[in-house]
């Protein structure tokens, strides 16, 4: 994932409704309540031979101990995330194309915390 495109990620997500723990990129810091951390899937990126366009997959994991805070979370994400190539503002070097839900898991519970996992398919273009 490029830098452009994990900043405009965490530019969206930062703003995702009862996250008072943060967004993070990759590892949130120990004791976070109510946080997300999304980072790429890096194993299924596609590029093509001109190297014009990508499909760049990510993934957000929500944690809160609330299971009604953490429904909030999610669905406040995917209503950020899913069909929302318009929100990706800043992406100077890129078009974002489409960006679509894929799959989602959870809630999990976790030892002291549950999860919900989304997966998001993002379409972009070298300007």
């Amino acid at each position: 994932m490029n830098q452009e495109l994990q900043s405009a990620i965490y530019n969206i997500g930062k703003n995702i409704s009862g996250m008072t723990g943060g967004f993070w990129f990759i590892e949130a810091p120990q004791k976070s309540e109510n946080y997300a951390v999304f980072s790429a899937i890096t194993d299924v990126q596609q590029i093509d031979s001109m190297d014009e366009f990508s499909f760049d997959h990510f993934q957000i994991n929500y944690y809160s101990t609330d299971m009604v805070t953490l429904h909030a979370m999610a669905l406040d994400g995917k209503n950020r995330f899913d069909n929302k190539k318009e929100s990706f503002t800043g992406v100077s070097n890129y078009w974002v194309i489409d960006i679509n839900y894929k799959n989602g898991r959870g809630p999990v519970k976790l030892i002291d915390l549950y999860q919900i996992t989304q997966q998001y398919k993002i379409h972009i273009q070298k300007k």
